[in-house]
């Protein structure tokens, strides 16, 4: 693993970089480049900052001199105040920017050439690329823009305002499909379900809400806990007492990002905080599909100081040998979690963090974003510079592909349609016959096996490690256990055969 912290100033000097954006799509290799560099792979970024700019990078990391190049790419002008987020879509066509005049833009790549004006400022650049302004879309909030969400197919965009409003519009024709306006308090943080099914909405009144991206209707709200029982180092919680589960407004933060796994199947959430006692928890949640239904995280993986910021690999990978499986998923998913002053990297197969990072920047840490090869990531601070980590290879292993979703898998909530009147009645026969072999008598032994039985219901199940991980020989083998998820598991300390030291320590906590 490689840091690189290069002297650019990305903004006039001294100007805080609000938000980056990584685009997930391949560069062209057959562009034209003044340099050639001995790169293997290019990456194109977006930064946006205070200066009311959206600037587009490309980078790429030379192994032969051991450094990272970083040439501009174009410079996009139009907002009339500072930006605050901005976030390419997911087919890489189109760039999103919005500002705290609550104007949202849509910028599209075009491969028309550029007509350089003469009386632009000489001592920049100019443009290499042509990305132009998409007037059809005129979002317009009465507040900030605080976070935007692309959805999966790129067709929509679903943006947060300080105006209390979650909104999301069509991108092809700028129409506003539908908002909500009824927020407690503006919200910081949206993700869109890799499924399209759902909205997730982080706000600053301590609620997390899950939206029906369809209809923009609330579907369910996490907001407090009960029957928490469990110790968290040395506090123990009281089960009686309802716990709400994230931080307030007292928490200094432009930003709360939530994110989905690439699969779907989990939601990773900033800014939780336990007030148990006289002590603050902080730390992250982990909340499967099926916990929508419950309302309940199924794990807290703690902090010692608030978080704020969680971005998922767009990569998953094998499962390791002869390791623990935490959340019971068939590959791993590696996320990366900030608090404003460090990065943590986890991922699904262990409970404890994989990398730490911290002190990179003097001033607070503003984002990151992962490459789409999940080969690097950048980190964006307010002091107004960009700190490139790279070589994550070897830290995590082969990669794999995400299977196709299924019950087993994930616990999807029952549909709402109704069943027409056909339906219905096609399915009233089935109902009865199948009652009729219900009800009749056990004969004999023999014939019990002819007695339809319902079929269980399906639930995540727990992979175990010869499910997933095949022997040496090519035989699997078989367990002579099944492997239990621990109540309570260390954070920031690996897993040993010796008896631990009685000391102090932040612990995993499963909420279940």
């Amino acid at each position: 693993m490689k840091t690189y912290t290069p002297v650019i100033y990305w903004f006039d000097k001294s100007t805080p970089i609000t938000a980056i954006d990584i685009q997930q799509v391949d560069v062209p290799a057959k562009k034209t480049r003044e340099v050639e560099r001995n790169c293997e792979r290019y990456y194109k970024l977006a930064t946006v900052g205070v200066q009311e700019l959206v600037r587009i990078w490309e980078y790429c990391f030379d192994k032969e001199i051991q450094t990272v190049h970083v040439d501009f790419i174009a410079q996009l002008e139009g907002h009339n105040k500072s930006i605050n987020c901005c976030k390419f879509s997911p087919n890489g066509e189109m760039l999103a920017s919005g500002d705290s005049d609550g104007v949202l833009f849509i910028w599209q790549y075009s491969d028309e050439e550029i007509h350089v004006d003469p009386t632009i400022d000489l001592d920049f650049p100019p443009n290499k690329e042509n990305w132009k302004h998409n007037r059809k879309v005129n979002v317009r909030h009465s507040g900030d823009i605080n976070c935007i969400a692309w959805s999966p197919d790129s067709r929509y965009i679903a943006t947060g305002s300080a105006d209390n409003t979650v909104a999301v519009h069509d991108v092809t024709n700028g129409h506003r499909l539908w908002d909500i306006r009824n927020f407690r308090n503006f919200p910081v943080g949206l993700s869109w379900d890799p499924h399209g099914k759902y909205i997730i909405s982080c706000s600053t009144d301590r609620r997390l809400d899950v939206i029906d991206a369809q209809r923009g209707h609330r579907k369910r709200e996490f907001f407090t806990v009960t029957g928490l029982k469990t110790v968290i180092g040395d506090v123990s919680t009281n089960p009686e007492v309802p716990y709400k589960l994230f931080h307030d407004s007292q928490l200094v933060s432009f930003t709360r990002a939530t994110d989905f796994s690439p699969c779907g199947s989990l939601l990773f959430v900033p800014a939780a905080h336990l007030e148990v006692s006289d002590s603050n928890i902080y730390g992250t949640y982990v909340i499967r599909r099926s916990d929508f239904e419950s309302l309940r995280p199924y794990a807290l993986l703690p902090s010692s100081k608030p978080t704020v910021f969680v971005r998922c690999s767009p990569i998953v990978y094998e499962l390791l040998e002869n390791k623990e499986n935490f959340l019971g998923l068939p590959y791993r998913v590696v996320f990366g979690v900030l608090t404003k002053e460090s990065i943590t990297i986890y991922d699904t197969q262990h409970s404890s963090p994989i990398i730490y990072i911290d002190t990179l920047h003097y001033q607070d840490i503003s984002g990151f974003s992962w490459a789409p090869d999940g080969k690097n990531i950048i980190i964006s601070s307010w002091e107004g510079f960009n700190t490139f980590i790279s070589d994550f290879e070897h830290e995590f292993g082969k990669r794999t592909q995400i299977p196709e979703m299924s019950d087993e898998l994930i616990n999807v909530l029952k549909k709402t349609k109704k069943e027409t009147k056909e339906e219905k009645s096609a399915k009233k026969p089935k109902e009865e016959k199948s009652a009729k072999k219900r009800r009749e008598p056990r004969r004999s032994e023999k014939n019990s096996k002819e007695i339809v039985k319902d079929e269980p219901e399906k639930s995540t199940p727990k992979v175990s490690k010869a499910e997933t991980t095949p022997s040496k020989k090519g035989k699997t083998e078989t367990p002579t256990a099944t492997p239990k998820t621990p109540s309570i598991v260390n954070f920031l300390t690996p897993k040993s055969t010796q008896k631990p030291k009685i000391q102090k320590r932040i612990e995993t906590v499963m909420i279940e």
